[in-house]
């Protein structure tokens, strides 16, 4: 069996576009989902900038911890958003953006499963951004594939 190395890097690409729209679809379907969660009353316990950020020279964004009860149970949780959310971006080390220590939040939690709770529900605009660069990377695949023939 003999391989063709112009298809690998196509073939990469492609792999790659498709992985991460799928993934981006499915996350997408779940923060959809999250518009109809029930919702409950709960407070930050811990908020702050993470200690590196993801980008050079990038605000970091928020760390925060949050806890509110469902049905008697107390749960404890650390996801705003599905994505990234204008509201985690720190503007500098000891100004915060977002959400600060002691805030009363309205916490919105998966009826299946409550440990599964979000403060923003919802999909984001960045998980609509990584599925249009998901289907941009097969496009691109295709288009370097053609060129090969």
């Amino acid at each position: 069996m003999h391989i063709d190395a112009r298809w690998l890097l196509p073939t990469a690409v492609a792999t790659s576009g498709m992985y991460l729209a799928v993934s981006e679809i499915r996350a997408i379907a779940e923060a959809r989902q999250s518009l109809g969660w029930p919702h409950v009353p709960g407070h930050v316990r811990a908020a702050g900038p993470l200690e590196q950020p993801h980008e050079r020279g990038a605000p970091p964004f928020q760390r925060v911890r949050y806890v509110y009860t469902v049905a008697g149970i107390d749960y404890e949780s650390n996801r705003v958003s599905f994505g990234r959310s204008p509201r985690e971006r720190v503007v500098s080390g000891a100004e915060v953006v977002g959400y600060s220590e002691n805030e009363r939040v309205t916490v919105y939690y998966d009826p299946k499963d409550p440990e599964n709770a979000v403060l923003e529900p919802g999909p984001t605009t960045a998980g609509w951004i990584a599925i249009a660069a998901g289907v941009g990377l097969v496009l691109f695949a295709g288009w370097i594939g053609r060129a090969l023939t």
